[in-house]
């Protein structure tokens, strides 16, 4: 077969091409406009390692990238914690949104589906922390 035997294919079958263009493409156009957004951020902090600490003097040159290392490691640490992402929500008064309140109310009874999963007991700064700022927060190191 060489290629205007495919052409000819392609023309007693237009119909079925065509549909299976026109059906991808309204697939792809609907699928696009009901997918729930997804928003991202990207932030650079800047940890200066304070060299000056009269604790790092007696250290040697050689162990004294290891305990920077260990200094960043911490603050990503502390960056992801849930005690500053409750911080965070209780600064930005998140808990007291009402669309905030209505899913965490949705969250707290459940799907009726899963009928073998426990209420949820947590408060709502909690499930702020956890569920919108914890959740997709990614922290590396540079």
């Amino acid at each position: 077969m060489n290629f205007i035997d495919y052409w000819r294919i392609i023309k007693q079958r237009k119909s079925i091409v065509l549909l299976a263009f026109v059906t991808t493409v309204l697939t792809t156009l609907i699928a696009s406009l009901l997918w729930p957004p997804k928003y991202e951020s990207v932030a650079t902090i800047m940890l200066d390692y304070d060299s000056s600490n009269p604790m790092n003097i007696s250290t040697p040159v050689s162990t004294a990238m290891p305990t920077s290392i260990e200094y960043v490691n911490t603050q990503i640490a502390l960056i992801q914690s849930r005690r500053i992402a409750e911080d965070v929500a209780s600064t930005l008064n998140l808990d007291k949104s009402p669309k905030i309140i209505a899913a965490f109310d949705e969250a707290k009874e459940g799907n009726p589906i899963f009928f073998w999963r426990k209420p949820m007991k947590m408060d709502i700064k909690t499930w702020i922390a956890d569920e919108l700022l914890l959740k997709g927060l990614k922290v590396d190191a540079v």
